[in-house]
């Protein structure tokens, strides 16, 4: 199977679009850029830069994370309005600029200036979290829009594929590409996993005020227990359940 078609599996209603994506992402300045980065890597962990299938599944994360929001492609603007219409249920696409990203979380009128640093990977993760767990990612959506608890949702997220990324590159997600059989695979557990461990840190009453805090910590955690993220990410549900008790529980 090859590495394109891994992620296909990964995001199976985007199938149109994505193989288009693909090919962006892996051709030209970001693939040099990335494959670079690969070969850069010497003994970091990183798949050995020699064309094996782990290599093109490296350079494919990292050419992602290096191609930015392009406007006159209406792959990578389709890709933006699904997000949008996968959290706020929205059935018609969302103005390309405007204060309504908001509600997704982004900080400004236009998303693409939060893509800094992980670029469509960083999007393509977000629409990810909802094929992982519809009702997960419902569940981060409400918690993000309350009226005590809201947090920048995009933000956020953006914030948990850089973590990825500094995972992949220092090979922490070697291991765990070989049991599932994919780097995209693994990726992608490590960010929805950090992002339920997340959901269960700011459900005990956590606030804005605390963000940078809590952010940083989990961070740490997330350098640290790789593991214990993808553990996470396959039970979605069951986490997302255990996290609510516990924060019901009496201090």
């Amino acid at each position: 199977r090859s590495h394109r078609a891994s992620i296909l599996q990964s995001l199976p209603r985007q199938r149109s679009w994505l193989p288009q994506l693909l090919a962006c992402a892996t051709c030209g300045a970001a693939a040099a850029a990335a494959a670079a980065d690969v070969a850069n890597a010497g003994g970091a962990g990183l798949a050995a830069a020699d064309g094996s299938m782990e290599q093109q599944q490296v350079v494919l994360l990292l050419s992602l994370a290096k191609t930015g929001l392009d406007d006159a492609s209406a792959v990578h603007t389709g890709i933006l309005q699904a997000v949008y219409c996968a959290f706020t249920g929205a059935r018609q696409p969302a103005p390309r600029f405007g204060r309504h990203w908001g509600d997704v979380g982004f900080q400004g009128d236009d998303p693409a200036t939060d893509l800094r640093g992980v670029g469509m990977l960083g999007l393509l993760q977000l629409l990810y979290l909802p094929h992982h767990s519809r009702a997960a990612a419902q569940k981060l959506y409400q918690l993000s829009i309350s009226a005590s608890q809201e947090f920048p949702l995009a933000v956020v997220s953006l914030n948990i594929s850089r973590w990825a990324l500094v995972a992949l590159r220092a090979g922490s997600l070697r291991r765990h590409a070989g049991r599932l059989g994919s780097y995209v695979a693994a990726a992608n557990c490590f960010y929805c996993g950090a992002f339920y461990e997340f959901y269960a840190r700011w459900c005990q009453g956590k606030t804005m005020r605390e963000a940078g805090f809590v952010l940083k910590q989990l961070e740490e955690y997330a350098r640290k227990h790789p593991g214990r993220l993808m553990r996470l990410a396959a039970v979605p549900d069951q986490a997302l359940a255990a996290a609510e008790r516990r924060a019901q529980q009496p201090v």
